[in-house]
């Protein structure tokens, strides 16, 4: 626990200096210190991102073998289980990876660690049409839900998800979240979408000059 004061201190301290660097500007220190810690975190979500699409291509191209198995396999789950973890492993198929695991924890932590952080925060000031970072806002809200649903739907491998419940329910809770909580953590959700939106952009080009290089 006295590391994770640590943690606030250093994330309210810094957002604080910011926010005098831009003449009080709350909104301003919240949606900067945002893209530079997404930034930093950026090149080891890449990696997770890679890691996740090029194991599904990988399983894409594996299906037959694996139905072969199933059928050879039938009625015997724990067989089934070590052929496959076997095939898996010699085309270096992993499902539980470290750069996954710690792209989970970082998101996880920074994440929580602004919630907590913008609801300790003395907010006051205005910005743009929002007369109160300290309050909800309806229409931030709204953009928040738009800008959560474009992340969502252009994240690699979305496009083949059928169930739109899936697609949406991101979208709609995000809408429930902002509306209820301070405007400020509504701009640190869409600055991060924003850079998600980015990040599966740069993403889907990799993956493309990926597939040009094997061909």
């Amino acid at each position: 626990m006295e590391l994770w004061t640590v943690v606030l201190s250093l994330f309210n301290e810094a957002i604080t200096l910011l926010s005098a660097n831009f003449s009080g500007d709350q909104a301003i220190a919240i949606i900067v210190f945002t893209l530079i810690f997404k930034l930093i975190l950026m090149p080891l979500q890449l990696k997770s991102s890679l890691k996740l699409q090029t194991n599904k291509s990988a399983i894409a191209k594996l299906k037959p073998q694996l139905e072969r198995l199933k059928a050879k396999h039938v009625g015997d789950p724990k067989a089934l289980f070590l052929h496959s973890s076997k095939l898996y492993k010699k085309h270096d198929i992993s499902f539980v990876d470290q750069a996954s695991i710690m792209n989970l924890a970082s998101q996880g932590v920074f994440g929580f660690a602004m919630f907590q952080t913008i609801q300790a925060l003395k907010l006051s000031a205005p910005f743009l049409w929002i007369t109160n970072l300290a309050k909800p806002d309806v229409y931030l809200a709204l953009i928040v839900g738009f800008l959560t649903y474009l992340a969502t739907i252009l994240t690699p491998g979305m496009a083949e998800q059928s169930n739109q419940m899936i697609v949406l329910l991101p979208a709609v809770l995000s809408v429930i979240a902002v509306a209820v909580f301070p405007s400020a953590l509504g701009l640190y959700w869409a600055t991060s979408n924003i850079v998600t939106i980015f990040q599966s952009y740069i993403v889907k080009g990799l993956l493309k000059k990926q597939s040009y290089s094997f061909q």
